[in-house]
């Protein structure tokens, strides 16, 4: 995929170069809900590269691509937040972008997306997240989405490749929830051995990912094989934990995937770092 969100039908080797600038505006209505203009103008130059007889990469062409995209969006925020992240209240964000078509090197796509995200405490450092996004794209060049990883749906790989095609979570439509469960873990882990190193106020998280990416269509569920199972859904559950790690959150999750895929057909657990606040 490229950094314009353009997806190739195969595996291939390409460098780019981005020029361009970016603003925005915004328009408040209240406290809690605004209006977001963004205008995003950029020219990127790719040079698509092949392997020579002798294994050396070689430049064997290149493409210019433009793209003169407004975006406009409705925000609604009014959570509060802990020192992980939000614990109560809701927010959200409606969107819509538009790539201009100025010459026949221009991107034209409109891409409409919904992200709703809503919080309940429930008192003494417990609380359950729920998140729901759906997004396409459609037009002559529609943007690319991807299903996977530690920000998505876990337990599947992200951006992954199978026999040199792109991962089969994606399509310029998708489809994302996530439910979680955020609860005290460990107050205070002290260790002495090999290096004295404390740990405070580790946050323990149970959630359940489900999500598709499809292109011309999706099918939710079957019965072939005796049992009605999903299609082109993916789901996982698991667990992680949060903690404070040098002035850095960092997420470590545990996703048991409940589909099978190409890269793992026995549905192996799978284990996802990363470092930021929870969603």
């Amino acid at each position: 995929v490229t950094g314009l969100g353009e997806q190739f039908s195969e595996a291939r080797y390409f460098s780019e170069r981005n020029f361009g600038v970016v603003g925005q505006a915004s328009y408040p209505f209240s406290k809690f809900r605004r209006l977001d203009f963004d205008l995003s103008l950029q020219v990127v130059k790719r040079d698509n590269l092949q392997y020579d007889s002798d294994g050396f990469l070689f430049q064997a062409s290149d493409t210019t691509n433009l793209l003169a995209a407004p975006s406009l969006s409705l925000v609604h925020d009014n959570v509060l937040y802990s020192y992980f992240g939000p614990v109560d209240g809701s927010r959200w964000i409606l969107s819509g972008t538009q790539a201009v078509p100025l010459g026949k090197e221009s991107l034209s796509y409109t891409t409409i997306s919904l992200d709703y995200r809503t919080y309940l405490h429930v008192g003494r450092g417990y609380s359950f997240a729920f998140r729901g996004l759906g997004i396409g794209s459609f037009g002559r060049d529609p943007q690319s989405f991807f299903l996977g990883g530690p920000s998505t749906l876990r337990g599947y790989d992200d951006l992954s490749n199978t026999n040199g095609s792109v991962s089969v979570l994606s399509g310029a439509k998708a489809a994302l929830g996530t439910v979680e469960f955020r609860f005290p873990f460990i107050t205070h882990l002290g260790l002495n051995a090999p290096l004295p190193i404390s740990f405070f106020n580790i946050e323990g998280v149970l959630f359940a990912d489900a999500g598709a990416a499809w292109n011309h269509g999706v099918r939710v569920f079957s019965n072939s094989g005796g049992s009605l199972h999903f299609v082109d859904p993916r789901a996982s559950y698991g667990f992680g934990i949060r903690a404070d790690v040098a002035y850095f959150l960092m997420h470590l999750d545990l996703a048991w995937p409940t589909q099978a895929t190409l890269t793992n057909p026995q549905k192996k657990p799978k284990w996802h770092f990363s470092i930021g606040p929870e969603f």
